[in-house]
């Protein structure tokens, strides 16, 4: 059995919390350039894109199960 280590646990919860502030970076950005207050409600879908995106490329997703 591999044994996790506290260096995997910090760079897997590292990515998830850069994820979220990306996610809300973006949608604060759209906000202050189209003066519509609710794109902020986008940082949700952002951030689901980029999860689907990476069990894509891990070939995880959609994709890989199409092919069995």
């Amino acid at each position: 059995m591999k044994q996790v280590t506290f260096s995997e646990v910090n760079k897997k919860h590292l990515r998830i919390v850069s994820y979220l502030a990306i996610s809300w970076v973006i949608s604060l950005a759209l906000v202050y350039v189209t003066k519509n207050e609710y794109l902020v409600g986008l940082a949700p879908l952002l951030n689901y894109l980029a999860f689907a995106i990476e069990k894509e490329r891990k070939g995880e997703g959609y994709i890989k199960a199409r092919q069995n």
